[in-house]
């Protein structure tokens, strides 16, 4: 009975180390993100004096480098707008998240005490080597985000912390 016992003991231990090792050696699962990848919001409306600050956030993941972009608003002339994004790299590690706005065809009639103002928000993944990732709107770089391991977050027009 002990002998039973001893033998079952010592398998148990070489089917943990043997289990152990298995699960040491493969590789950890991929997450569901593909790289590089983008979403993007837009909303237009009637300017509001009490609209959200602008800000950028940047987390890292071993497998990507999430960049957040929220809340940027800016007012029109247009009422209806149709606003296109396109990420893209440029040269090695260098992106750009190009967005463009141009007038709805047709347009809606508008209240004349109306400004039209849209904001948009969008989140990016990157490879996590990227160097740099350039937000513009029409040509017109609203902001860059730098690479880094720690997690940053700034309102825009102000530095990174």
């Amino acid at each position: 009975m002990a002998k039973r016992v001893s033998v079952f003991l010592a398998g148990l231990v070489v089917g943990l180390l043997i289990a152990g090792s298995a699960v040491y050696v493969t590789a950890l699962p991929q997450s569901s993100v593909a790289v590089p990848s983008m979403t993007t919001t837009t909303a237009t409306g009637c300017a509001d004096a009490d609209a959200p600050r602008a800000w950028v956030g940047q987390t890292a993941t071993s497998e990507y480098r999430s960049v957040v972009f929220q809340n940027y608003t800016f007012t029109h002339d247009d009422p209806d707008l149709e606003i296109r994004a396109n990420l893209s790299e440029t040269a090695d590690g260098r992106w750009v998240l190009a967005f463009t706005a141009r007038p709805e065809t047709p347009s809606k009639p508008t209240d004349p005490d109306c400004v039209p103002q849209t904001t948009m928000s969008s989140s990016v993944a990157l490879p996590p080597d990227y160097e740099t990732l350039a937000v513009r709107l029409d040509g017109e770089t609203i902001t860059t985000v730098r690479n880094s391991e720690r997690p940053q977050f700034y309102y825009l027009n102000e530095t990174a912390s």
